[in-house]
This record gives C-alpha cells, sequence and structure tokens, in this order.
C-alpha cells in the first residue's frame, strides 16, 4: 500500500490547526504573527495560561510558565 503524503502545503486543507500552549508574558501581538509564519500554511490555535511570577501569584505546578 502506498503512503499518502499531504504535501505540497497546497495540498493541505484550509481548516488544519496548530495547537499552541504559551503563556501570560508573550503578548498575542508578539506572537501570533511569528507563529504565523512560522507553522505557515498551518492556522496558530493559541491558548494563553497563568504565568507564576504575575499577580495574584499561584502554584508553579498550576502555571505553564
Amino acid at each position: 500500500m502506498k503512503a499518502h503524503l499531504l504535501w505540497p502545503p497546497a495540498a493541505l486543507p484550509k481548516t488544519l490547526q496548530a495547537l499552541v500552549w504559551s503563556h501570560e508574558f508573550a503578548t498575542a501581538a508578539e506572537m501570533e504573527p511569528y507563529l504565523q509564519e512560522v507553522l505557515r500554511p498551518l492556522r496558530p490555535l493559541v491558548l494563553y495560561g497563568r504565568a507564576a511570577g504575575l499577580e495574584p501569584k499561584c502554584h508553579k505546578q498550576e502555571a505553564v510558565y
């Protein structure tokens, strides 16, 4: 059986996304243009989690960064 690869990128479905988990220190204005370039042709879906160093403080085990 021959494997079918989704390459070149033009063959990829337009709804294909990459899930990115980030932290509060990274702003959307910084992250999203960078991720769109690096992950092209995938569309990044960015989830932001807590950073332990920001106020109000939280436990490191419960934080992303």
